[in-house]
């Protein structure tokens, strides 16, 4: 028998699966049609998305990678975690708490240029050129 999230599938991170703060690793972005308006999606590790829906998260993931332009993020890591935010329900007026995703500095994040950074990306140009050394070229 289907369930609603197969009759509507949710392709986005939803803060109420996520359990406790979560490293991931961000792997593009792009503009996407949902919820009836444009907006701003990052595609992260594992096939998850993010709606950049809010400029608190936009402002939280930028401050967290001191980094403002959003092809810039790619290949970075950020930590995501959820708090409880007030609001006001659309059909009743009533207040209700609902969770909200909020991004932090993670430290699996290796900022380009930084030494961590470099020793990484050595070790993967260094394991290349070794493993190439025994490559037969024809002449």
């Amino acid at each position: 028998m289907p369930t609603v999230r197969d009759i509507f599938p949710v392709h986005f991170l939803r803060a109420t699966s996520l359990i406790a703060p979560q490293d991931f690793r961000i792997e593009g972005w792009h503009e996407e049609f949902s919820f009836g308006k444009n907006g701003y999606v990052l595609d992260l590790e594992g096939g998850n998305k993010l709606r950049l829906s809010s400029e608190t998260l936009a402002n939280d993931i930028e401050a967290a990678l001191s980094e403002t332009d959003l092809d810039r993020w790619i290949g970075r890591t950020i930590k995501i975690y959820k708090v409880p935010k007030p609001i006001k329900d659309k059909d009743t007026g009533q207040d209700k708490i609902v969770d909200m995703f909020r991004a932090a500095a993670s430290e699996q994040d290796v900022k380009p240029g930084s030494a961590k950074g470099a020793a990484a990306l050595n070790g993967v140009v260094a394991s290349a050129r070794n493993s190439d050394m025994d490559d037969d070229i024809p002449y």
